[in-house]
């Protein structure tokens, strides 16, 4: 078995008492500094405990920019741990440096501190080089748990080019979940001494900017030191640099209207409904600014209340789909059965419904699928009457009918909480049910998770469409591989009890070797009859025989 890469830890100490808030670390970056020599194959040690970088724990939103020892007195001295730092983290051994950097958010022994198991910690790393960003890694975890680990290549990679290194770093306070209406700050853009603010909409604009048939005055080179995407299309022989007017589709005027004002160094706040868009234009644009990570962090860090998670999560699905893979699809999945209830959850793409459904135990996941398409397959005046689906054309659009109970016009079983309504579904339904229904995981299913959703698909569907060809396989699927799991665990017993027969024969086989061959050695040393054995012979032949 090949032993595990070496992992040189990073450790990012919170300390401090706060009162509960949603956001206990704001998003914070962080000069990683130079790793050329951590990242060297020369032998390190460390001893004692690890070094880490300290922040306090700050009850605001307001973004922070931490300066100070940095993360790179740290990395020199874990690169190579060889086991005496006693940090737990498991530093690379021996001579070679790491192959694997793990970060971490760890809380300081403080009586008056939260308890670190009720908190989140989302840490985004990237590269740095002449005002342009490269993300490198991200990652979100309880403090115990890794939060990020980076190849120590891809490091090595980036040093040799001239990259700088930097982390941005957010901590949440699960115990205070975000509620619906909060704002999350804008934080300005930074230009130095100098202050754009009065510029926008003021004198000497040289360009506009046109979104959703509003209108702003701009100067292209206060947009040009900021975005590079707006330095091309301005300064180039791009269309907008003819007719200096910058058109950005396909966007809320309202939210483009925080980034320019964001670009001129204003201060404010924004929506939860608007930052997913915030944070796809900053990124989109490639903003020399901690925008796009900054709401990156805030949106993947904290956790939601139902009552906000439920409108926002389509929002982040279109917009901002790393906060998602990150945080949201989990949380979601985690309260499926409260987010069922909001008005939000029949509005949410059919994407969006499978990326949660794939987390959720098979039964849950089918009445949720269950309830949404039959929300989703209402008629316009809300009566719940479905069209007949005609005669299916296809294998897909056959089984697709067949989901629906078998015959075109049979009716659906009703009365119950999620049951379909009306005559039958219509075959763009029908597939909807088909898609979620393959978006559950059946492969690694339980068995009571099994028997729930057979139980649960009787109660929704009725005993004859539960037991038609499209459920019934998935089902069968489902408990096919629960078999071979089982077989396989049953397999590794049998292997290990044959490699336990076949050592203790040879171990049978030493001992009798070894007694024959002390007899000759006592033998061939003149020891009288019934001289004494050695006693570690006696125990082994008791042991093996």
């Amino acid at each position: 078995m090949d032993a595990p890469p070496a992992e040189a830890p990073f450790v990012v100490e919170v300390c401090g008492a706060a009162e509960p808030e949603p956001i206990v670390v704001a998003p914070t970056d962080v000069d990683l500094g130079d790793l050329a020599t951590w990242l060297s194959p020369a032998p390190r040690s460390c001893r004692g405990r690890a070094p880490s970088v300290t922040f306090p724990l700050c009850p605001s939103a307001a973004p922070t920019a931490a300066r100070g020892p940095g993360l790179a007195e740290l990395a020199r001295l874990v690169a190579a741990d060889d086991g005496g730092s006693g940090g737990g983290d498991g530093g690379g051994s021996g001579p070679g440096a790491p192959e694997v950097v793990v970060f971490r958010v760890q809380f300081t022994a403080d009586e008056a501190a939260p308890q670190p198991g009720c908190h989140s910690a989302v840490v985004l790393i990237y590269a740095l080089r002449g005002g342009e960003e490269r993300p490198v890694a991200s990652g979100r975890a309880p403090p115990a748990r890794p939060a990020a680990r980076v190849p120590a290549a891809a490091l090595r990679a980036l040093l040799a080019e001239g990259w700088g290194l930097r982390a941005t770093v957010c901590v949440a306070d699960l115990d205070a979940p975000i509620p619906a209406g909060l704002q999350l700050p804008v934080p300005p853009a930074g230009h130095g001494a100098f202050q754009y603010a009065p510029l926008l909409d003021g004198p000497f604009a040289d360009a506009t900017v046109v979104a959703g048939g509003r209108e702003w005055r701009v100067h292209r080179a206060v947009l040009a030191a900021l975005s590079p995407a707006f330095h091309a299309a301005l300064g180039g022989g791009m269309v907008e640099a003819a007719t200096a007017q910058i058109a950005i589709g396909n966007a809320d005027p309202a939210v483009v209207e925080l980034l320019i004002k964001h670009i001129y160094a204003h201060a404010g706040s924004v929506s939860l409904a608007e930052a997913p868009e915030l944070q796809a234009l900053a990124a989109r644009y490639l903003l020399r600014s901690s925008l796009a990570r900054h709401l990156l962090a805030l949106l993947a860090a904290p956790r939601f209340a139902p009552e906000a998670l439920a409108p926002l999560l389509p929002l982040a699905a279109r917009w901002c789909g790393e906060a998602c893979e990150l945080s949201l699809f989990d949380q979601a999945a985690a309260a499926l059965g409260k987010l069922r209830a909001a008005p939000e959850f029949a509005a949410w793409p059919i994407e969006c419904v499978e990326r949660v459904l794939r987390r959720v135990p098979a039964a849950a996941a089918l009445e949720a699928a269950a309830q949404w398409v039959a929300a989703r397959g209402e008629g316009p005046a809300g009566s719940g009457e479905f069209e007949a689906p005609a005669e299916a054309t296809s294998e897909g659009e056959a089984e697709a009918e067949a989901a629906t109970g078998g015959a075109p016009g049979a009716p659906a079983p009703s009365g119950q909480a999620g049951s379909f309504p009306g005559a039958g579904l219509p075959r763009a339904a029908a597939r909807d049910w088909l898609r979620l229904v393959d978006a559950i995981d059946w492969q690694s299913a339980s068995l009571l998770e099994l028997r729930a959703a057979e139980s649960a698909s009787e109660r929704l569907l009725g005993p004859e469409a539960a037991r038609a060809p499209p459920l019934r396989d998935r089902l069968l699927a489902g408990y096919r591989a629960l078999a071979g799991r089982q077989a396989e665990e049953l397999l590794r017993r049998a292997e290990a009890l044959e490699a336990a027969e076949q050592d203790r024969e040879e171990l049978q086989e030493r001992v009798a070797l070894l007694e024959s061959r002390v007899e000759q050695w006592q033998a061939a040393a003149g020891a009288p009859v019934g001289y004494a054995e050695p006693p570690a012979l006696a125990r082994l032949r008791n042991r093996v025989l």
